[in-house]
């Protein structure tokens, strides 16, 4: 394209497929076209319809025609137009392209300035959007992240494979370490999916980056803790073993009190408050300003005028309704900041926010505790399942099943794991011994062998489930195997009483039916209260928002009357 460009002296034309009016990797050509061509115009096809075919089908490239021109009518120069054929029919496509004055009829035509897309994706809107935006962008006290030196856009890191394993610790790990050393244990969001509007989901794991230790004598001496962690999970200690490898950013994570986090893809923006110098991976996003609230700056992001914008102006996920946030884009596309010209703005739109943050964990966690339930009942229901095959079975030999404890837990369990195969199942975890106060890793703790597979796939799925119903207490496992089988410490061979197995799943799900009634009443009833005062708390926000950027009530209902549509 570009020795065509080169060679041609009026004008050109391509077909070529959709993305690249967006794709990354042609922002550099982009820009080239914008730099020689004194005006470009573009016909966009529906993406459901497939300019090419072969004999067995449509070619599934999504294409457009774009054409160049170097010398333009002085009303057409600088300018880019597209016209959008919004139609499947093939016939009705080909009589839409027949002649001008049909595709001036019959299309969608939107136009840009040159000086819009210098950088950015190709991305075309009607006139009262663009009108919109060209009014945001020439506000007075205006700072855009690219061009703001305080306000950092950073990204999360991404170790070698194996390395986030290596340096994770559970909840009571983190625990056990005395206060010098929890200061290198970080709690992790290392699924971008922990990220939510407004609330961070955390899942109690911690990654240990001792970095900033110099020696491993230092680390052995002044963090014991996290040297016998890490010497039992690094077999090849060679150099500076200790420290976790491409964490980026470190210094700003430690330094940082308050930061916002994105995930890499969401339908909407949806950025959320750090308070506890969390590390993220990958593509996700931090933002951190020393001059500016951040909770100012997340009040303005996670407004509908914020995610307005970035909905129209940021760059989509592979042309669906979700819109990427790695951080090149969040830096480029996000809704330009406007500086509070008093303390009464800055204030107003951070209390909100910190109303927001405290309704959405409180919404959530009400959320969480239903999926409890819900999972609890579906276990007990294939359980139930289980049960009643049993129960009309005359062909299963109940009482041999042997039961070996390889290891007498002393002490409190912290994870258990389960290893099955077609007649036997294996319990290996790692428990906090009494004493000593050490963890015991990896041990095999108790072996069942089975006479027939059908009852060793009912343990199975049993003691998966008894995890499942409570994860983080797996004494719930140790204890359903205690009622399951009666057990005689000074024998191999114990018997599994079927009446045992059949009581206890009526009594689990006695249990779970009162739970789920008393938790559909007055959780639900709280739910739903939570949920309404949210929507008048955001409410608020976006009209604070609004009149902070100045937008006319016309302009206001544009933005409203998109939320409505895409509600």
């Amino acid at each position: 394209m570009i020795r065509a460009v080169q060679l041609c002296a009026d004008s050109l034309g391509f077909i070529i497929p959709q993305e690249w009016k967006s794709e990354d990797r042609a922002t550099e050509f982009r820009d080239y076209l914008l730099s020689v061509a004194q005006s470009i115009k573009i016909i966009r096809f529906n993406p459901n319809f497939h300019v090419f075919k072969t004999a067995t089908g449509p070619v599934g490239t999504t294409s457009l025609i774009i054409f160049i021109y170097f010398k333009a009518p002085p009303n057409e120069v600088g300018k880019i137009t597209e016209y959008y054929i919004d139609e499947m029919n093939e016939r009705m496509v080909k009589e839409i392209l027949s002649s001008e004055d049909q595709l001036m009829a019959r299309a969608t035509i939107l136009s840009e300035d040159f000086q819009t897309f210098q950088g950015r994706s190709w991305k075309f809107h009607p006139i009262p959007v663009s009108n919109l935006r060209r009014k945001i962008m020439t506000l007075p006290n205006i700072t855009h992240f690219e061009n703001d030196p305080s306000i950092r856009v950073c990204g999360g890191f991404q170790p070698p494979g194996g390395e986030i394993e290596r340096f994770s610790i559970s909840q009571v790990e983190h625990d056990l370490l005395s206060p010098r050393e929890r200061e290198l244990a970080y709690p992790s969001c290392v699924i971008a999916s922990q990220i939510k509007r407004y609330w961070i989901d955390r899942a109690g794991e911690y990654l240990i980056i001792a970095n900033d230790v110099q020696t491993e004598q230092s680390l052995r001496t002044d963090y014991p803790g996290i040297f016998r962690i890490l010497t039992g999970r690094i077999a090849h200690r060679e150099g500076n073993w200790w420290m976790f490898r491409n964490i980026r950013n470190l210094p700003l994570i430690q330094t940082a009190a308050l930061k916002l986090l994105s995930p890499r893809t969401a339908p909407i923006n949806s950025f959320a408050l750090d308070d506890r110098h969390s590390v993220i991976k990958g593509t996700d996003t931090f933002i951190y300003s020393d001059t500016i609230d951040i909770r100012y700056i997340l009040g303005i992001l996670n407004s509908r005028l914020g995610s307005y914008w970035y909905a129209h102006f940021g760059q989509d996920y592979h042309l669906g309704e979700s819109m990427r946030y790695e951080p090149d884009k969040v830096n480029l596309y996000s809704i330009p900041i406007r500086i509070p010209q008093n303390e009464e703005q800055t204030t107003s739109i951070v209390e909100l926010v910190g109303k927001l943050n405290r309704l959405y964990e409180m919404m959530n966690e009400i959320k969480k505790r239903f999926e409890e339930i819900l999972q609890t009942a579906t276990s007990i229901a294939r359980l139930s399942t289980f049960g009643r095959y049993f129960d009309h079975s005359t062909e299963f030999d109940f009482s041999k099943v042997v039961f070996n404890a390889i290891n007498t837990v002393r002490g409190k369990i912290m994870e258990l794991r389960i290893l099955s195969s077609r007649t036997r199942i294996e319990i290996t975890g790692s428990y906090l011994r009494e004493g000593d106060n050490t963890i015991v890793e990896n041990q095999r703790l108790i072996e069942l062998s089975f006479t027939d597979e059908n009852i060793c796939e009912f343990f199975t799925l049993a003691l998966e489930e008894a995890i499942d119903i409570k994860p983080r207490n797996c004494e719930i496992l140790l204890d359903m195997l205690k009622r399951l089988i009666k057990i005689n410490v000074y024998h191999e061979n114990y018997e599994l009483n079927k009446r045992t197995i059949l009581g206890i799943m009526s009594n689990l799900k006695s249990s779970t039916r009162d739970l789920w009634i008393d938790a559909t009443g007055a959780s639900f009833s709280r739910y739903q209260d939570i949920k309404h005062e949210i929507d008048i708390v955001e409410s608020s926000l976006n009209a604070l928002v609004y009149a902070l950027y100045d937008l006319s009530p016309d302009e206001i209902q544009l933005v409203e009357q998109y939320w409505s549509l895409r509600s």
